[in-house]
């Protein structure tokens, strides 16, 4: 880039000797620089209070105030302090070169005055502080337009926020409203319970039937429970619906867990049996209790329409809903499969129902948003994109797992709160795992869980054959029946059932040793399985401590 002078050609000579500023001068002047001149530094500092010169010559030895002294004062006005200050000596010794540079000089020209050398020097350094105040000008031109542009960001990012708390309290009232019969119908036999009691008192006073003591505190007690139980079921709408700020506290999921049972035992088909398995002990998380509510809800509404308004007209409504807590902990094999999971203490809640499924096909678009399998008006296909969004600011994980015509388990991975005092723990050696040997048949048409599970189990200790299917499966083991020592078998194959396929290995050795590998906690399947012999079961998603539990135990 060529930045021009632009006219900046005013050159201050400061030397106690005329001579000198007669030679400096003709060379300047020569060249169309216009000069000013000063005997002392007292005289050089006020003509630059008159008037600022675009470069300044300096001579470092002076009497009364030398060029050093000259230049320190100069420097030290803030209005001045830009100006380039080119020193002139006979001296060449490197001690006043030092001195000079350390004033806050620019440059220097020793004496006796080369005419090619001044000139270099005063046009390089007039260059160079026209290309500094051209960068300013830049600098200050971006500046402007980044705060404008920073501005204009904030605004649109304001928006965006006031659209995505829209879109969550808009998805609550569907939530809201979904629920919203069942409460009614749970609402209004409570209110059987009060106007009963109160039109029983009403007609005895009316009639003049006397009303035992007893009789009426029976009554009495039947109208303030039932005022109680409405108080609850109100304030639970209540808190739903309400517009919340988003903030994360210690929050305990047991306690979140309660209420959303106490919720939807009131409000989902009284078809549904609901199961809850609460964990031992305190569940703290960090966190935002109403977005955690809200995405179990939404699982829970999903999970009932499934068992529900989405079955075929000829099967029988109804089902059963199993909401856990438990805790786990996360290994490398987890977090290879997981990326956005780090190793350590995860609570999981789990929402397994018994509803018709869904289909391989489209299993990885249900977090899409507006994507529904539901029927038309059922919903805005929102709740599972609002979830994923809610649990991964959670910097948590949505899994599911999901067979047609069995039903669905959704797990939701938050991230255990820790103390202090383990939050430092290396959690990959707060376990010792006793190496087993032996050789196992993993058995799954999933080649990502086939490698998996033969990662894991070699770490173990046991050398790995695997098969893709049942029939493969069922050959290798008739000819290699003695050297297996267990087989790990997933209960959902293609072609020939976990069941089959477990049921022909029987028939080539009644004593075979299996594991069922399954994605359901709870499949009334396993039942029949354990009773022709089964010896265990492993869930997924699995770590290496979970496999190796298992296996340890029964091996």
């Amino acid at each position: 880039m060529d930045i021009k002078t632009n006219g900046r050609n005013n050159v201050l000579i400061v030397d106690d000797t005329l001579e000198n500023i007669k030679v400096l001068g003709t060379i300047l002047m020569e060249e169309g620089f216009i000069v000013s001149v000063a005997q002392s530094g007292k005289e050089a500092i006020e003509i630059i209070n008159k008037k600022l010169p675009n470069i300044i010559l300096l001579d470092i030895s002076m009497k009364e105030m030398d060029g050093i002294e000259t230049c320190n004062r100069i420097k030290n006005d803030p209005s001045k302090k830009s100006i380039p200050i080119i020193f002139l000596t006979a001296h060449t010794e490197l001690e006043y070169k030092k001195k000079a540079f350390s004033a806050g000089g620019v440059d220097y020209i020793t004496k006796p005055f080369q005419k090619e050398e001044v000139l270099a020097r005063v046009k390089t350094h007039l260059e160079m502080e026209a290309y500094r105040n051209y960068l300013e000008q830049e600098i200050s031109i971006r500046t402007k337009e980044l705060q404008i542009a920073n501005k204009s960001l904030e605004v649109e990012i304001i928006k965006t926020k006031q659209a995505e708390e829209v879109l969550l309290q808009s998805q609550k009232m569907e939530t809201v409203g979904t629920l919203a019969g069942g409460l009614a119908h749970d609402l209004n036999n409570i209110l059987s319970g009060i106007t009963g009691a109160a039109s029983i008192i009403k007609y005895k006073i009316e009639n003049h039937n006397p009303i035992e003591n007893d009789k009426l505190l029976n009554y009495m007690e039947t109208i303030s429970h039932a005022c109680s139980r409405a108080s609850t079921l109100i304030n639970q709408l209540l808190s739903l619906s309400r517009k919340q700020d988003i903030k994360y506290d210690i929050i305990d999921l047991n306690k979140i867990m309660k209420t959303i049972i106490e919720i939807i035992e009131t409000s989902l088909d009284k078809t549904i049996e609901i199961i809850p398995l609460y964990y031992s002990a305190a569940a703290f998380i960090k966190g935002n209790s109403a977005q955690i509510e809200q995405v179990l809800l939404n699982l829970a509404i999903n999970a009932a329409h499934a068992m529900t308004i989405m079955r075929p007209p000829e099967e029988k409504k109804g089902g059963k809903l199993t909401i856990s807590l438990k805790k786990i902990i996360t290994d490398k094999y987890f977090c290879d499969k997981y990326p956005s999971v780090k190793q350590g203490e995860y609570f999981v809640f789990s929402l397994k129902d018994t509803g018709v499924g869904i289909d391989k096909s489209i299993i990885q678009r249900i977090f899409n948003p507006f994507f529904t399998t539901k029927k038309e008006f059922i919903g805005t296909g929102l709740g599972l994109a609002i979830s994923y969004n809610i649990i991964d600011k959670h910097s948590g994980i949505i899994d599911v797992y999901s067979e047609q015509k069995v039903g669905s388990e959704f797990s939701v991975y938050l991230p255990a709160l820790i103390d202090n005092k383990s939050e430092n723990l290396n959690l990959d050696v707060t376990r010792k795992i006793e190496k087993d040997t032996g050789k196992i048949l993993v058995i799954d048409d999933e080649q990502v869980i086939r490698e998996t599970l033969k990662e894991i189990l070699e770490e173990i200790g046991y050398e790995i054959d695997v098969a893709e299917n049942g029939y493969v499966a069922i050959e290798f083991y008739k000819k290699n029946v003695s050297t297996i020592k267990a087989i790990i078998l997933n209960l959902n194959m293609p072609e020939l059932s976990g069941k089959e396929i477990y049921e022909e290995l029987k028939k080539i050795n009644n004593c075979v040793k299996v594991f069922i590998l399954t994605g359901f906690q709870f499949d009334d399947r396993l039942t029949e399985l354990f009773e022709l012999g089964v010896i265990g079961t492993i869930e997924k998603p699995f770590t290496l401590y979970n496999v190796y539990d298992v296996l340890h135990k029964q091996l």
